[in-house]
């Protein structure tokens, strides 16, 4: 699908909004959502009060809600999907595009560049209750404002109200910064770990990725992203790694023939298993234990 406007939320959702198709505000969450991955032309970010909001943000999943005191944005280009909204939840998000923050001053750029707005400032703080409280009188105090201003001078004020909004979310925001690069990478080195403890228990039954990424409650995607980053490899590779040594393990040590350690390991049949084998070791499993044989003899 191409980039996702506000006016496509704002037509799919069936939204009462008469007022510009480049900024938008909500309250209550509503429960219709898109079933696809949207690839959004506009910033959106917010606080959940009630309830809860699952979304995968460029293949990873996050929890949105008061219990976590979760502040949460995503920005242009970036891929999210929308995977459940809890019936009634409750919270204060603005969703905006350059277009309408280009005009709140002359400098552009630092809005975008220097506040928490730039993505690799991070998209999931969860805040201390102080700070949380004081975004959501915030965003409450201004969206008062907004639905009580009934004028042709709506549009700028919702401007200059948002350069406040922005801004002093950037001060709440900015104190988490340091901590939620470290918490990203903590999360990821955790993940990671978790990953091969997975691996190392359920090799020989589980080799489908699928199987991983909801045990650990991420996407494919993301179990790639995370093992590449950290360990320059694949989860695929992972595994196959973990049956390779296994197999050598049991050619070494075991007196269990060819066909039998194929069925140990879950392979299909012998000529599967010679196959995999022959892949990574370029011989092929028989000849590999005559070659320990005849090791063994001289």
């Amino acid at each position: 699908m191409d980039s996702y406007s506000i006016k496509n939320i704002i037509t799919f959702r069936e939204l009462e909004w008469n007022y510009t198709e480049d900024f938008l505000f909500l309250t209550d969450i509503p429960e219709s959502f898109e079933p696809f991955i949207l690839t959004p032309d506009y910033f959106s970010y917010g606080i959940i009060n009630k309830g809860q909001l699952v979304v995968e943000l460029d293949g990873e999943l996050l929890h949105i809600d008061n219990k976590k005191r979760s502040f949460f944005i995503y920005r242009p280009h970036q891929n999210l999907k929308i995977v459940e909204i809890s019936p009634g939840t409750k919270g204060a998000f603005v969703l905006f595009n350059k277009k309408f923050i280009q005009t709140l001053d002359n400098h552009f750029l630092s809005i975008t560049e220097k506040t928490f707005l730039e993505r690799r400032f991070g998209t999931y703080y969860s805040l201390k209750s102080k700070d949380f409280n004081r975004l959501k009188d915030l965003f409450s105090k201004i969206f008062d404002l907004l639905s009580f201003i009934n004028s042709d001078l709506w549009e700028q004020t919702a401007k200059n109200l948002m350069l406040v909004l922005i801004s002093e979310t950037d001060l709440v925001i900015s104190k988490y910064r340091s901590s939620s690069k470290q918490f990203s990478f903590n999360r990821s080195h955790h993940l990671v770990e978790s990953f091969i403890r997975l691996v190392n228990d359920n090799y020989l039954q589980e080799q489908n990725l699928d199987y991983y990424a909801f045990e650990l409650n991420i996407t494919v995607n993301y179990l790639h992203k995370i093992v590449q980053n950290s360990l320059n490899t694949t989860p695929s590779k992972i595994i196959q790694n973990a049956i390779l040594d296994q197999s050598i393990l049991l050619l070494k040590n075991s007196d269990n023939n060819i066909s039998e350690i194929a069925e140990k390991l879950s392979f299909k049949d012998i000529y599967s298993f010679s196959k995999f084998f022959k892949k990574n070791m370029k011989v092929s499993p028989k000849k590999y234990r005559n070659q320990l044989v005849a090791g063994f003899q001289q």
